[in-house]
């Protein structure tokens, strides 16, 4: 896509696809609803074992997305100011994140 269309078209293209991936889930939800059975939505944490816990906190703690996509994002808009001339609506912004990013990157390595 960035090759026929650039980020704007990457960018109409994601945007179609969240408001399909909305529309998904709220009608996802409103089959589901009458369905509930809200009774049953908490286990009795009581009755769960020791690995029970420690998996259930695992899966929990899990979020594939969480820190990928915030990085694509950044070097996304990055390479859009880049490519196309685009400058960013909060510069200031930019520079505090580049700063934070840089300190990290210090600490860690």
């Amino acid at each position: 896509m960035l090759a026929f269309g650039g980020y704007r078209w990457l960018e109409r293209v994601g945007r179609v696809v969240v408001v399909v991936f909305t529309a998904c889930t709220l009608v996802a939800t409103a089959l589901a609803l009458p369905e509930l059975r809200f009774s049953s939505l908490w286990p009795d944490w009581g009755s769960l074992g020791r690995a029970e816990l420690i998996f259930a906190a695992a899966l929990v703690g899990w979020m594939p997305s969480a820190i990928d996509v915030s990085v694509w994002q950044s070097l996304w808009t990055l390479e859009k100011e880049r490519t196309e001339h685009v400058g960013p609506r909060n510069p200031e912004g930019i520079e505090e994140l580049m700063r934070i990013l840089h300190l990290h990157l210090e600490k860690v390595g």
